[in-house]
């Protein structure tokens, strides 16, 4: 119940607010107790009235008229005034307390065993819980709203996503084109967090940058030149990885045919004459 009663004040008044910041002089009545605040009032007017008769004994047995008894009775009448304003103001405030439970709905014979600080107690932990549902309520609708703007770009191409940016995506690209001077400003100092290999790289590029301009600028001499054209050829140069194919060295006697088919198909003449002279030249 106190969920939707949340939800339905946040739609009727969106400007509210949570209520339990707005009763601290409730929170802080809850815990007083006013059966003990009117007996101190009470126990004070009596007390007043008691110091004004002693006054008056001290001064009758004392006929000496001096400047402490004048500065007691001072300071007693002044005791009174204030207390006799403390029980105006707990007459007029009970009295209040009254009309707020008629105004309530409570009934009347219910009202005189009602305590003060009970029913402020009873306020104060509802617009606790109030504030507690109403902060449950905010990041509820606020999970809702995120949620619905993924959907929108849910399943859109990059191009198309700009359209459906949200307010604080808009403001941070509006910050972000109004700093675009200083981030060029800052490439500089980002060069120092790179890595060093990256470093390396492009200090070889910027020494073979100036190099190259020294030269075109005509300060180095014809054999300097050739040193770097080797240079740069030697650098530039790709590795072949394979090797030339080895040539298979052949036998001294690869013409020859094998004995086996000799022997079974025999010998032409031609061949017997070559053999004839191989054997000789053994």
């Amino acid at each position: 119940l106190l969920h939707h009663l949340c939800h339905m004040v946040m739609e009727k008044f969106p400007e509210s607010t949570d209520l339990y910041s707005e009763i601290g002089a409730v929170t802080r009545a809850s815990k007083v107790d006013f059966d003990e605040l009117s007996g101190n009032i009470v126990r004070l007017e009596t007390e007043c009235k008691a110091s004004f008769d002693h006054l008056k004994v001290i001064s009758k047995h004392d006929g000496s008229c001096n400047n402490m008894k004048v500065k007691m009775s001072d300071f007693l009448a002044d005791c009174a005034e204030h207390i006799i304003v403390l029980g105006k103001v707990h007459r007029r405030v009970m009295n209040r307390y009254f009309k707020f439970c008629l105004w309530l709905g409570i009934p009347y014979h219910r009202v005189q065993a009602t305590k003060p600080n009970e029913l402020c107690r009873i306020v104060s932990e509802f617009a606790l819980e109030y504030r507690t549902t109403r902060e449950r309520v905010m990041q509820q609708l606020e999970k809702k709203a995120s949620h619905r703007e993924r959907n929108k770009t849910r399943g859109k191409m990059i191009t198309e996503v700009g359209k459906f940016r949200s307010q604080d995506d808009r403001a941070d690209a509006e910050l972000r084109q109004l700093l675009g001077n200083d981030s060029a400003d800052n490439e500089t100092s980002l060069t120092g967090s790179l890595p060093w290999r990256r470093q390396r790289k492009d200090i070889g590029r910027v020494s073979l940058g100036n190099v190259r301009n020294d030269g075109t600028n005509g300060n180095l001499t014809d054999a300097d030149d050739e040193i770097l054209e080797s240079l740069v050829k030697t650098a530039t140069k790709i590795p072949s990885t394979r090797t030339a194919p080895r040539e298979r060295k052949r036998t001294r006697h690869a013409d020859r045919k094998s004995l086996r088919r000799t022997l079974r198909n025999g010998l032409s003449e031609e061949e017997r004459k070559h053999l004839a002279t191989f054997i000789k030249g053994y």
